[in-house]
């Protein structure tokens, strides 16, 4: 059998080349006891991949944890309309601008306090 495909394959990863590059060792307890086995260097997507391929579960956050992020980047929010939504008791209701601090420290929408709210 080969790697990954028994259920007492056990896995280290070591990660070289400051993160770029990750050998992966595995060990197989009923064929070569504790002896760790190289099994391949590869970059983190390649890592992640067979991993997935031979289905040894590991969540999102445990691959954040070994330090895999994705090539392709981490998902991008527009910070203003994810603020908006987070925050609309801090909009005004007329213009839809942001509260600012004003002088005295009151805070004022960019109508400059043409509105009920203001």
């Amino acid at each position: 059998m080969g790697p990954g495909f028994s259920w007492s394959t056990e896995y280290w990863v070591k990660r070289v080349e400051r993160g770029k590059r990750w050998k992966i060792y595995c060990t197989h307890p009923q064929e070569t006891g504790s002896q760790r086995l190289f099994l391949r260097l590869c970059d983190p997507e390649d890592a992640r991949e067979y991993f997935e391929s031979v289905e040894f579960e590991i969540s999102d956050e445990e691959w954040w944890e070994m330090g895999w992020r994705s090539k392709k980047g981490a998902e991008i929010l527009e910070w203003e309309v994810y603020y908006r939504e987070a925050n609309q008791q801090k909009l005004c209701s007329m213009c839809g601008g942001f509260f600012v601090h004003g002088p005295e420290g009151i805070e004022q929408c960019q109508c400059a306090m043409t509105c009920d709210i203001c």
